[in-house]
């Protein structure tokens, strides 16, 4: 019996690249002693590691889009390998809660309870700071977004997320992961 490979999110597509090199890169990241720093990661390449998201956000941008600012952190291996490394059994992905995104569950919740709000008010391509289950601002760009949560919440978790129309379609894998108590 084959299984079909889990369909990659449309809307992670853009970042579809620099999502197989963080996860190909992961272990030399890991064994050269580099978690909790934050890589830049543009198409196959690692940029280079920043002690803060804002600083590796600030590096991105002067690249250009399309790019990934990700800490690193050993638990990314296992949502990843949802879809660079398919399981037996898998015939769609789930969402796996690794320690990163665990700091920010609540606010990822919040985020897809909160999108087709967001999206009728007109903020489609614009970005929400979110602190456990309010959005507490919405700006024009991820780094007025990132300075803004820094000095509001400092080292406390909180999510920069760029809203966009195409996370209605994994809004329905968020809330069924959930109902299975996965989440």
């Amino acid at each position: 019996m084959t299984t079909a490979e889990p369909a990659f999110p449309e809307s992670l597509d853009p970042i579809k690249a620099e999502l197989a090199t963080l996860y190909r890169e992961l272990p030399r990241l890991l064994a050269e002693g580099q978690a909790g720093r934050f890589v830049l990661v543009k198409g196959e390449a690692v940029i280079d590691l920043y002690e803060d998201n804002t600083e590796a956000v600030a590096a991105g941008c002067r690249l250009g889009v399309p790019f990934l600012t990700q800490r690193v952190d050993p638990d990314d291996r296992d949502w990843l390998a949802v879809y660079f490394e398919p399981r037996d059994g898998d015939t769609a992905p789930r969402l796996r809660w690794g320690r990163s995104v665990e700091r920010v569950k609540a606010e990822f919740i919040t985020y897809f309870r909160e999108l087709p709000r967001l999206l009728a008010e007109g903020h489609d391509r614009r970005f929400v700071l979110l602190k456990g289950d309010e959005v507490v601002g919405v700006y024009d760009d991820n780094i007025e977004a990132s300075r803004a949560g820094a000095a509001r919440y400092g080292r406390d978790p909180y999510l920069v997320q760029w809203v966009k129309r195409r996370d209605l379609d994994w809004r329905p894998e968020l809330l069924a992961s959930l109902a299975r108590g996965e989440g």
